[in-house]
């Protein structure tokens, strides 16, 4: 994002990455939002707020749940990682497959040693933001179980493939970002691999935070519909559900990291025989056998162009104001 946008003395606010239209904003001033989603939180603002300014969002989908025109949505704005030629490999000169799990899971298992089984290299999702950025862009295909893995890839051109490790991953998101560019969502479930990744499964299955059922997903306009009501439905849900989910995150965030760093937390992550053979198996076939995706050219070059083209007139917009 370009310095004049994010060093203010206006008490504006740019909300530019990530899923978080709807979560906790500041009261007071400005709110600018440029390329972000909705996803989480129940506080989703009006388009009709003065308060807000809408420039672009992520998907057609946060576009209608913010009853914004249609218009309104490009895509994800990494997609302006494309600008960086240092971060791109040629395809001739790209080897090995990586695989980036959800932030949510990457302590539940041991990823490396299931990887090293398979021969694909892991990269932890909290590893340096330039290397990490580096490391997707040589490889020749990643396993995509977090989205911006996904997002990042399709800006370099690497082919990915979509995979989900939890029902807490939200298919909203990636419906609302492969809408925007013209791309199905047809994510591989990956089987449960350990103990806490187990009881991780079972507390993401309680809590009422899933905007999109995994059992509901489907394609297109159809898909786009039951990602929109689903969303509207828990919406509607009643203050003590909401609470009970809130409930069952605090419970779980306060005891599985303790026993995860006790003297029982090795064998917690440890993957039995079985899952850890099917892993390894289902990592093997998509590594030989699946080609990946990426989005097409001409639709990646046209949400690409418009992306720069609205990113200069906001910038000329708030240059003018200050």
């Amino acid at each position: 994002m370009p310095p004049e946008l994010l060093d203010r003395e206006d008490g504006a606010h740019m909300l530019g990455i990530g899923t978080i239209i709807g979560m906790p904003a500041p009261q007071s001033g400005r709110k600018i939002v440029f390329s972000s989603g909705v996803g989480y939180g129940a506080a989703v603002p009006r388009a009709d707020d003065q308060d807000w300014r809408f420039d672009c969002v992520r998907g057609p989908l946060t576009a209608r749940v913010l009853g914004l025109p249609a218009e309104t949505a490009v895509t994800d704005g990494a997609i302006l990682l494309a600008s960086f030629d240092e971060l791109k490999t040629p395809p001739s000169q790209r080897e090995g497959v990586v695989f980036m799990p959800h932030i949510s899971v990457v302590d539940l298992v041991d990823w490396a040693a299931v990887c090293s089984d398979a021969g694909v290299t892991f990269l932890d999702p909290r590893g340096d933001h330039f290397e990490t950025l580096k490391a997707l862009g040589r490889a020749r295909l990643v396993l995509a179980d977090a989205m911006h893995a996904a997002i990042i890839c399709d800006a370099l051109r690497v082919p990915w493939i979509p995979l989900r490790s939890s029902s807490e991953i939200s298919g909203f998101k990636w419906l609302d970002w492969t809408l925007s560019l013209d791309m199905d969502y047809a994510p591989i479930d990956l089987p449960t691999l350990s103990p806490a990744h187990r009881a991780h499964q079972l507390k993401s299955d309680f809590m009422i935070s899933q905007y999109l059922d995994r059992r509901q997903l489907a394609q297109g306009a159809d898909g786009e519909m039951t990602a929109l009501k689903a969303y509207i439905d828990h919406q509607a849900l009643p203050k003590s559900r909401r609470v009970a989910s809130i409930l069952a995150k605090k419970a779980y965030a306060s005891l599985v990291p303790s026993l995860l760093h006790s003297p029982i937390g090795d064998g917690l992550i440890k993957s039995p025989a079985q899952p850890r053979r099917e892993l390894t198996q289902l990592f093997k076939r998509l590594s030989h056998d699946v080609p990946g995706q990426i989005s097409a050219d001409a639709v990646f070059d046209s949400r690409y162009d418009e992306m720069r083209r609205r990113l200069d007139a906001l910038v000329a917009t708030e240059m003018e104001r200050s």
